[in-house]
């Protein structure tokens, strides 16, 4: 969130020129991007950068519906949203329900499942609850804290549990750094 912010203010700031060329040399190396960290990378920075070309559009789309390396399809998806191609939110609607089946998406993992919704979020959808898969996830709860948070920017309330559960792992620190 930090460098989304801190990229936006400089452009607008700046107003840079993009450098298309830049741009089509990442394009082009997408299917290159065999290892998880670079290409991560790459498509972050792609997404933070405004330019919305119909040709960045195509190439984030491609790494969203097929790339397999988890972290890489997700900057795609956050990537696309960033970037405002609102044809990107019934395709995200779509593998979110379950309804459409596009490469490694697993609804079952709640990282996964973030950046589709939180992708959502930022193309403007309302009713992000909506869109919470039925699949069977280890900590739901955690999706739908953050979907809270997107839906009313309030912070999540902390059940009894949690709340002891902080207490003590606070307590832990303090004793450690005595």
């Amino acid at each position: 969130a930090a460098w989304q912010a801190t990229a936006g203010t400089l452009i607008a700031h700046f107003s840079p020129e993009p450098d298309l060329e830049q741009v089509r040399l990442v394009l082009d190396r997408m299917d290159d991007y065999d290892k998880e960290v670079p290409g991560r990378h790459a498509i972050f920075w792609l997404g933070i950068s405004g330019i919305a070309t119909p040709e960045v559009r195509d190439g984030l789309l491609a790494v969203f519906r097929s790339h397999e390396d988890q972290k890489v399809h997700q900057a795609a998806v956050e990537a696309l949203a960033l970037l405002g191609f609102e044809d990107a939110r019934a395709e995200i609607a779509e593998v979110l329900s379950g309804d459409v089946e596009v490469g490694e998406w697993d609804l079952t993992d709640n990282e996964q499942v973030w950046y589709l919704i939180h992708a959502l979020a930022l193309l403007g959808e309302p009713e992000l609850s909506s869109h919470m898969p039925d699949a069977d996830m280890r900590m739901r709860s955690k999706v739908e804290d953050l979907i809270a948070f997107h839906e009313s920017g309030e912070l999540p309330q902390y059940s009894a549990v949690a709340l002891q559960k902080l207490e003590k792992n606070r307590a832990k620190l303090a004793k450690k750094r005595r």
